[in-house]
């Protein structure tokens, strides 16, 4: 009976170690990743979206007017106008006279240092732990869109990093704190840039223990975020005195495939596995029951590649597919069929060629 008991604890112990060994792997990794996305951080404008961004920051921490204004999709992306501001305010770079490439640099500098909090954060608490996991992490942390976009100002990174925060909360135990932070991280992600919105549903899907739509409407989680969310839509429109910013379509094939391509990189090939392999229903897992639950959020995965492929602009429009693929695959239920799909001959040819690419 000792032995019995010893050899259970002797496991404990192991497994102890293994986390403990796999959460400093991830913190070194992290750390030397962060390290190189600040060191690219530069006084350097990307394009007139920052210029727009900037000027609109510097105008409302000078007077402090953010309702009834107009600046360049505002309704959309008010809460970034808004952080900056109060940054700008704080530093004193609003005054008349501040050099602009101070202005221009400690706006990508503090832009940059919300994503790589909120990718820390949530890679450090539910990161990779498996091979599957690691080359999945791996493949959208150096993917074109990611490296080029994250020195820079841009709401969509401001968005990503409070998305980042977001699904940390999501998989929280359900306090009334852990609750009250995802419903504000919620409303700041959606405040910052709107179409964080998309992202909504496969959260949804991803937070579930159980794949039900019981467990889907009955999860305080869900409807905390869901709050948020909405709520960060109706400020935009109320704060707003113009129009919400209509993109017309701009769909050109060969464009669409070398922003594809060259801008999400391997990314694209592991969005189109992952799609391939549950639509012949190749992965069943027990954390993915019913099938067509998977299916579900499979097509929650391709929403903002779906919603962006007709007004790729820039491939910056791509971050939002990238950041999905990244909490997929920090989720419980993205994990169990990752690694499944790392068990299948056909998978561990796949996760070959996602590294060689």
């Amino acid at each position: 009976m000792g032995l019995k008991y010893m050899n259970f604890d002797m496991r404990r112990v192991q497994n102890w170690n293994n986390e403990k060994i796999s959460f400093w792997i991830r913190f070194s990794f992290l750390s030397c990743y962060i390290l190189f996305i600040m060191w690219m951080v530069a006084p350097v404008m990307r394009e007139s979206d920052q210029a727009s961004l900037l000027e609109g920051a510097i105008q409302i921490a000078r007077d402090g007017k953010v309702c009834g204004v107009n600046f360049y999709n505002y309704r959309g992306q008010y809460g970034s106008y808004w952080i900056l501001a109060g940054v700008f305010w704080l530093l004193g770079l609003s005054d008349v006279g501040v050099a602009s490439s101070s202005v221009i640099f400690y706006g990508n500098f503090f832009t940059a240092s919300i994503f790589c909090s909120g990718l820390f954060l949530l890679l450090l608490r539910s990161g990779p732990q498996t091979l599957p996991e690691w080359v999945v992490t791996i493949v959208v942390l150096l993917s074109p869109t990611f490296l080029f976009s994250a020195p820079l100002l841009s709401s969509n990174l401001i968005s990503g990093g409070f998305l980042c925060l977001t699904t940390n909360f999501f998989v929280q135990e359900k306090s009334k704190i852990n609750l009250f932070c995802l419903a504000i991280f919620s409303f700041v992600s959606v405040a910052s840039r709107g179409d964080a919105v998309l992202v909504m549903p496969l959260l949804a899907f991803l937070s579930l223990k159980k794949m039900s739509w019981s467990s889907l409407l009955g999860s305080a989680q869900i409807w905390f975020a869901g709050v948020g969310a909405t709520s960060g839509l109706l400020v935009g429109k109320l704060v707003s005195s113009g129009p919400l910013t209509n993109y017309p379509g701009f769909f050109y094939p060969k464009v669409a495939l070398a922003y594809l391509f060259f801008g999400l990189g391997a990314v694209l090939l592991l969005v189109v596995g992952i799609v391939l392999s549950s639509l012949f229903g190749l992965i069943r897992t027990k954390e993915c029951q019913p099938n067509w639950l998977l299916l579900v959020t499979i097509g929650c995965l391709t929403i903002p590649l779906v919603f962006y492929v007709r007004i790729l602009f820039t491939p910056r429009h791509l971050l939002l597919s990238v950041f999905a693929i990244l909490f997929f695959s920090t989720s419980l239920n993205g994990k169990a069929f990752l690694n499944q799909m790392g068990q299948m001959k056909l998978g561990k040819a796949f996760y070959w060629c996602l590294l060689l690419s």
